[in-house]
């Protein structure tokens, strides 16, 4: 093959290859695409989206700040009220320790340099402060989670066989309000 010919195929290899690195994972811009918009009156930061796959944006290929884990806490497994104030704990298979705090919307989240578990991890949700119900035993999650740090990858209401109810704090709540953000 003559130089100038090579030249051109690799210079069209380069292009295209390059392109369709430049597109991205059409799967993760679909599952990102599914959560819909912003919802009106909450701005982007600590406070949105609750209950979403927050490392779906909040990864090394969103454009977004990077998170470890982070997730959303509710008060009840049926309700949408969700509990400000709960801790978080998390033990990965290293027995470090973490415990994150959940803000007003119930959301809670952890930047690599804060932790960065190696998995398995087992996860588990406590009282927290006055502003959490009052539990008198953490709340375990019954297996570890081997290598997703969004919980609502796995967790979310309705339960399914495909996936378990949102993370909660107690199984019958009529009586303990939510937490609510001020504006």
């Amino acid at each position: 093959m003559p130089l100038a010919c090579f030249s051109r195929h690799f210079l069209l290899f380069f292009v295209v290859g390059g392109t369709l690195a430049a597109c991205g994972d059409p799967v993760r811009e679909l599952e990102i695409a599914e959560l819909g918009p912003e919802p009106r009156g909450v701005p982007v930061g600590p406070q949105h989206r609750p209950g979403q796959p927050c490392l779906l944006c909040h990864d090394a290929k969103g454009g977004s700040s990077i998170f470890s884990v982070a997730g959303t806490i509710y008060v009840d497994a049926d309700s949408d009220a969700r509990a400000g104030g709960v801790g978080v704990r998390m033990v990965d298979s290293d027995k470090r320790v973490f415990t994150a705090v959940t803000n007003c919307a119930g959301n809670f989240y952890v930047l690599p340099g804060q932790f960065a578990p190696h998995y398995p991890m087992w996860v588990s949700v406590m009282s927290r402060g006055s502003a959490a119900p009052v539990l008198e035993e953490p709340m375990l999650m019954e297996t570890p989670t081997f290598r997703e740090g969004s919980c609502a990858a796995c967790h979310k209401n309705p339960m399914t066989p495909k996936n378990a109810r949102h993370v909660f704090m107690f199984f019958d709540a009529q009586n303990l309000p939510g937490t609510k953000c001020s504006k």
